[in-house]
C-alpha cells in the first residue's frame, strides 16, 4: 500500500524572477576615489553564483505539517548575503508568504543547503556578493486511489548492536505491498539507524548484538 502526503512544490517557476544583487558601493568623492582604487579592469567582476539547482534547496518533503494540514501556501521572498568563500552568511525575508513557520522554513533550509561560487570584483578577487530568489509554497492536491482489499501482514526487524543502537532495519509485507510515501515513510522510518534502544548481555554478563521482530496485520476498512 502506498499511503500518500501532500507535500511542498518548490517550482522551478520561481526561478525565471530569481536576480543576483549588489549593493550600491558607499559614497566616496572623486579625488579619493581615484587615490585609493586601481583603475578597473573590465570583465572580471562577478556575481556570487549557485552551485547546483537552487530548486533542490527547498523539496516537496521540506513543508511543514502545521501549515500542510491547514493548507496555508504562499510565496516567501528571499536575500542571501554570501560571503567571499561562498557560503550564506545569512538569510533575510524580503517578501513574506503570511506564515511565519512558512517564511523560517524556507530560510533555514536554504541557509543549510544552498552554495556558491564566490562574487568577484573588478580586479578579479574574492568578494562578499548577494544573492535573491523566491520559494513557492503550494498544497497539491490530494491524489485518491482505489482502497485496498483484503488484509496484509508486515514484519519489521530491526538489528540492534552491542551498545543498543539501532544499525540497520528492515520490513516485509505479505498481501498488499507497502512502498515508501511521499515523504519516504515506511514501517522501518521509527527505527532509525542510531537511535538508543535496550542494551542486553548473555548470561556470562557480556554485552550481545540481538535483532528485534515486530509483526502486525493492517486492514483498510471503509466507514
Amino acid at each position: 500500500m502506498t499511503i500518500l502526503w501532500l507535500a511542498l512544490a518548490a517550482s522551478p517557476e520561481a526561478l525565471p524572477d530569481s536576480r543576483i544583487l549588489a549593493p550600491p558601493p558607499p559614497p566616496m568623492n572623486q579625488t579619493a576615489a581615484s587615490a585609493m582604487l586601481p583603475p578597473v579592469q573590465l570583465g572580471k567582476s562577478r556575481p556570487a553564483v549557485p552551485i547546483g539547482n537552487p530548486g533542490e534547496w527547498v523539496t516537496t518533503q521540506d513543508y511543514p505539517s502545521s501549515e500542510l494540514s491547514r493548507g496555508v501556501a504562499g510565496i516567501t521572498g528571499f536575500i542571501l548575503a554570501i560571503d567571499n568563500s561562498g557560503a550564506v552568511a545569512d538569510c533575510t525575508v524580503t517578501v513574506s508568504s503570511g506564515s511565519t513557520v512558512l517564511d523560517a522554513t524556507a530560510c533555514a533550509l536554504v541557509k543549510a543547503r544552498a552554495h556558491f561560487t564566490p562574487a568577484l570584483d573588478a580586479n578579479g578577487q574574492k568578494t562578499a556578493g548577494f544573492y535573491s530568489n523566491r520559494v513557492r509554497w503550494v498544497v497539491p492536491p490530494i491524489e485518491y486511489k482505489a482502497l485496498p482489499d483484503g488484509k496484509w501482514d508486515v514484519t519489521v526487524t530491526v538489528f540492534i548492536n552491542e551498545t543498543g543502537t539501532i544499525e540497520s532495519c528492515d520490513f516485509a509485507s505479505a498481501g498488499n505491498e507497502i512502498t515508501p510515501d511521499a515523504r519516504g515513510f515506511t514501517p522501518c522510518s521509527p527505527f532509525p539507524k542510531g537511535r538508543r534502544m535496550q542494551a542486553y548481555k548473555n548470561n556470562a554478563g557480556k554485552p550481545i548484538r540481538y535483532h528485534a521482530v515486530l509483526r502486525h496485520t493492517s486492514e483498510m476498512i471503509p466507514d
